[in-house]
C-alpha cells in the first residue's frame, strides 16, 4: 500500500500531528509512507526516527493554489496512491490528494470542498488538534485509532548520561541574556544552557562578572540547525522556554517544562507525548513572583 501524508501549517502543528503518522506508521511497517511539507519545516521530522521518503513543498517557488498541479507534476514518482491524509484545511490541501490521484482521499474540509476528499469532517475547534485527527483516521481505519490517553510514546531519543551530577537546566530566551539576569540570580550551583535569537548581541564577559560565579553558563545562538539545538535540550534535566513551540521539543524528550511566555498556549494545542510536568505562567507573574518559581523548579531538581 503507498500512503501519502501531506502535512500543513506551523511547527506547532507538525509536532501535534506526530503521533497520528506514527499511528499509521505501527499498523502499516510493511508499506511505503511518503510526506510532504513545507520546505520551510522539514527538520521538523528529523526529531523522529522515521525513514520516510520526504518531499518539501517550496511556497515560493509554488506560491498560488493552482500551481500546486505543477509541483505534483514534478513529483512523478509519488502519483498512484492508496491512501492521502491530510491534517490541512486549505484548498491546497484538498487539491493535493485530488491532484495525485489517491484512491482514498481524507481531510478536514466544509462545502463544496468536501467533494474533493472521499471521506472527510469538519475540524472541531473545540476538541484537542490530535484528537481531531485520530477521529479523521477513524473514518478510514477505526481499530487503529484512540484517543488522546494512548496516543503512542514515539520519542526515539535517548538521554546522554550526564558527566557530572550538576544539573543542567535549558532556558530558550526571546531577548537578550542580559535582560534575563534576574532569572539566572536566582539559583546556585546549576548549569543553564541559554539559547538566544541569533539577532541579540551582549557582552558576554561583562554579564558573567554579574552573574553567580557558583552557576556554569553556556551561550548558544538559535542560528544553530534545529536538530543541534534539541541536542542541547536533550542533554537537560529540565526546561525553561518562552515560546510554545519549545514546549513541544520538550514534553517530545520528557523533559519537564517551565513555560513563562507572554504568548496563551490554548488547550486544543498544548502537548501530549509523555506525562512529565508542563507549567504555564504568564512573563508579568514569573518576574512579581518568581522567588516562588524558582524554589519550585529547585525542588524540582
Amino acid at each position: 500500500m503507498n500512503i501519502l501524508v501531506y502535512l500543513e501549517g506551523d511547527e506547532q502543528e507538525i509536532m501535534l500531528s506526530l503521533a497520528f503518522i506514527e499511528s499509521v506508521r505501527r499498523k502499516h511497517l510493511g508499506d511505503k509512507i511518503q510526506v510532504i511539507i513545507d520546505s520551510r519545516l522539514r527538520d521538523v521530522l528529523k526529531i523522529t526516527d522515521w525513514n520516510f521518503e520526504v518531499y518539501p513543498y517550496d511556497q515560493e517557488r509554488y506560491p498560488r493554489f493552482f500551481d500546486i498541479h505543477k509541483f505534483c507534476y514534478h513529483c512523478v514518482e509519488v502519483f498512484n496512491i492508496d491512501v492521502f491524509l491530510t491534517n490541512g484545511r486549505s484548498l491546497r490541501a484538498a487539491l493535493m490528494g485530488f491532484f495525485f490521484r489517491g484512491t482514498l482521499r481524507l481531510g478536514f474540509q466544509k462545502g463544496l470542498l468536501r467533494k474533493l476528499f472521499t471521506s472527510s469532517r469538519e475540524f472541531n475547534p473545540e476538541l484537542h488538534y490530535t484528537d481531531n485527527l485520530f477521529l479523521l483516521g477513524k473514518e478510514w481505519e477505526e481499530e487503529t485509532f484512540e484517543l488522546s490517553n494512548t496516543f503512542p510514546k514515539i520519542s526515539p531519543l535517548v538521554k546522554p548520561a550526564l558527566p557530572t551530577e550538576v544539573k543542567k537546566v535549558f532556558v530558550q530566551l526571546k531577548g537578550s541574556p542580559e535582560e534575563y539576569q534576574w532569572l539566572f540570580q536566582s539559583f546556585s550551583e546549576l548549569t543553564f544552557m541559554c539559547l538566544f535569537p541569533r539577532e541579540e548581541e551582549f557582552q558576554k564577559e561583562e554579564l558573567l562578572a554579574k552573574l553567580p560565579s557558583e552557576n556554569r553558563y553556556y551561550f548558544f545562538s538559535d542560528k544553530m540547525i534545529l536538530p543541534d539545538q534539541w541536542r542541547v535540550l536533550l542533554s537537560c534535566d529540565c526546561a525553561i522556554v518562552q515560546e510554545p513551540i519549545w514546549v513541544q521539543y520538550a514534553n517530545f524528550m520528557a523533559l519537564p517544562c517551565w513555560y513563562v511566555g507572554d504568548e496563551v498556549i490554548r488547550p486544543e494545542l498544548q502537548p501530549h507525548f509523555h506525562d512529565t510536568l508542563i507549567r504555564f505562567l504568564s512573563l508579568e507573574k514569573v518576574i512579581d513572583n518568581f522567588e516562588g518559581v524558582a524554589q519550585e523548579i529547585a525542588e524540582f531538581l
